[in-house]
């Protein structure tokens, strides 16, 4: 062999790499995953509580009886604005009176003849309607209801409708 060779040692391979601390890309995949479970579970939260006001809405809605109670009329807008303030912004909702409230029913497609019934004084008794109007209106009251969950879904409810309402 050769004496200049005889110091060297033989070739260590380096300590494997280890597992811990993750590369930077790990660290942000984990907070990016960890932002959309929170996402995901505050969505789900919001959306069974609106569920639960649409479900409690309906079944109000089930229970009024147009013939004995008078003021039939009045209690439908109170459950749907109930139901309107679990779906939407508060501050939009809240303060909606006259015509700014029936234009926000406009907006989320409720029926035309439901937002008529509900132009007059709210508070005065009705004027007399057939049993075939009274149940339409609570028909529209419902099918309003049932349709807040897709226009929830696709945000705040859209500008108008193209059956000409302004």
């Amino acid at each position: 062999m050769n004496p200049e060779l005889q110091d060297l040692r033989d070739i260590r391979l380096p300590d494997p790499v280890s597992w811990w601390p993750p590369a930077p890309g790990w660290w942000l995949l984990a907070l990016l995953l960890m932002t959309l479970i929170v996402w995901s579970l505050l969505r789900a939260r919001r959306r069974r509580e609106r569920r639960r006001a649409a479900t409690a809405a309906l079944g109000a809605l089930q229970k009024i009886n147009t013939d004995a109670a008078p003021d039939w009329l009045r209690q439908c807008q109170l459950i749907l604005r109930r139901t309107a303030l679990a779906y939407f912004p508060r501050q939009r909702v809240a303060r909606l009176e006259g015509e700014a409230w029936l234009d926000f029913l406009r907006d989320t497609d409720a029926d035309d003849r439901l937002i008529e019934a509900l132009a007059g004084n709210p508070w005065r008794p009705p004027q007399r309607l057939q049993d075939s109007d009274r149940e339409h209106l609570l028909r529209a009251c419902r099918r309003w209801v049932k349709g807040l969950p897709e226009l929830a879904d696709n945000g705040v409810p859209h500008a108008g409708r193209s059956s000409g309402h302004v």
